[in-house]
């Protein structure tokens, strides 16, 4: 089977935790979903284009229910919710860059292990909101492709001690050539860059994404419990921790 995962980030200078979440979509469910987001928009906002960014930024009188609707959706669909945080206040490197490529490689990696467990036929690709003004996300393109030549950076149990290093003598390669790769054997093809605009799945994406980081940034998890159920989880106790949200560095 096919899949493909959508990203979005959650991104504020002040905040604890830098989000990136991943949606990851069966392509045999992709039609009947957009649809169904479609028909959703068009019962609440009479307009099947409208953007949820739009709608989850607003004050509209319906918004809540209009919301608790998509969770419902999604919670019935054949998507997965996966998401890595960067605890920016623990990193003793403060750059923007290393912090924005060790989520994305961690998000990857619950992918990687996603595609892994699903079925040995089990492929998949990966579409990111264009962000156009985002340095750190338009780099990831070639962070993505040496992800796809090198391997997915996972992270050892202590940081690199380079990356303690405030100075900027020390390159960022430097700094991620200190932690260990993982093969990448189930994720093909280049990065894909999209705008949100028409694309109801990276919609989502938003939408979880900054749902997750009300929850971890300002202890706000009415939205996150709506989809709460269809986060990856461990095998044996259904753990969320490591298997469909990783932080980095580790908690204590």
């Amino acid at each position: 089977m096919s899949y493909t995962m959508y990203i979005d980030e959650s991104y504020d200078r002040n905040s604890e935790y830098l989000v990136m979440a991943g949606c990851i979509t069966p392509h045999s469910s992709w039609r009947s979903m957009d649809e169904e987001i479609r028909r959703l928009k068009t019962n609440y906002l009479d307009n099947p284009y409208a953007n949820l960014k739009t709608i989850r930024r607003s004050k509209h009188a319906r918004r809540e229910r209009f919301f608790g609707e998509f969770y419902s959706l999604l919670n019935k669909s054949n998507c997965l919710v996966v998401a890595s945080l960067i605890n920016k206040e623990k990193m003793s490197s403060q750059r923007k860059e290393l912090n924005f490529r060790l989520a994305y490689s961690f998000l990857l990696e619950r992918y990687e292990h996603f595609l892994e467990d699903s079925g040995q036929d089990n492929f998949g690709i990966v579409i990111m909101d264009r962000a156009k003004n985002s340095a750190e996300i338009n780099q990831l393109v070639s962070f993505h492709d040496d992800i796809l030549k090198y391997g997915i950076i996972v992270a050892k149990k202590q940081i690199p001690k380079d990356a303690d290093d405030k100075s900027k003598v020390v390159k960022l390669k430097d700094v991620l050539n200190k932690y260990k790769r993982k093969p990448v054997k189930r994720i093909i093809e280049s990065l894909i860059f999209q705008d949100d605009t028409n694309n109801n799945f990276l919609q989502a994406a938003d939408c979880i994404s900054s749902a997750i980081s009300l929850k971890y940034n300002r202890r706000i998890d009415k939205y996150y419990r709506q989809f709460e159920n269809i986060i990856r989880k461990g095998p044996i106790i259904g753990d969320i921790d490591g298997y469909g949200i990783k932080i980095f560095p580790k908690e204590e």
